[in-house]
């Protein structure tokens, strides 16, 4: 059981815990109607986030205080269906992350400022399932918010599924390769002064 001490929106609480340690809880009206004091069940939260002694949760309570409503459900909707598809529990920094990003990438948008994301490539084909994650996830924004964000972004939101697939070596260092192969590529593009098609078959066998 947990005891609300702040409702922050209708999907995040403060609450503390048996021992009084504080508690971000996520969870999808879990704050709607709700009042300090009043207690709540773990399981009514999709996701115990984190401690608030850890910096991160501290940045992240923060940036909810400016976070609109939708891109909070969205990132949960995002991280719960990745769990499900990618069958493993993604690190709890990933709300953090992914959130900031959402928002982030909408503002670029609104901008009409594009980040070329210089790794689409190995992403989309060394983790192909995380990517067809991103592509989930991208379609969701763009219908929710009735925008289009380029075809780069699913590997910018795989990236950090990638990432909060966490502690696993073999993830860490499939993405240090990947990063690397992508720096090998642009070495070759810029010193030989010319355009690569990333989907004709002479490059994926280079």
């Amino acid at each position: 059981m947990f005891k609300i001490k702040k409702v922050l929106n209708s999907s995040v609480v403060l609450a503390e815990d048996q021992n009084q340690q504080e508690m971000v809880l996520f969870g999808r009206g879990i704050g709607y109607g709700q009042k300090p004091g009043q207690m709540i069940e773990e399981k009514k939260a999709d996701q115990v986030f984190m401690s608030v002694d850890n910096m991160r949760a501290k940045e992240f309570l923060q940036l909810l205080d400016s976070m609109p409503q939708e891109f909070i459900d969205l990132t949960q909707h995002i991280v719960q269906y990745a769990e499900k598809r990618l069958n493993s529990t993604l690190n709890s920094g990933v709300y953090f992350t992914l959130m900031d990003h959402l928002n982030f990438a909408v503002e670029r948008h609104k901008k009409n400022i594009n980040i070329t994301n210089r790794v689409y490539w190995e992403i989309k084909n060394y983790y192909t399932e995380e990517f067809e994650v991103g592509n989930y996830a991208l379609e969701l924004v763009n219908d929710t918010l009735g925008i289009q964000l380029p075809k780069e972004e699913a590997a910018n939101i795989a990236f950090h599924l990638i990432n909060a697939l966490g502690e696993k070596s073999d993830s860490k260092d499939g993405m240090k390769y990947a990063k690397m192969i992508g720096s090998i590529v642009n070495l070759v593009r810029y010193t030989l002064n010319m355009k690569m098609d990333q989907e004709n078959i002479h490059y994926s066998r280079f």
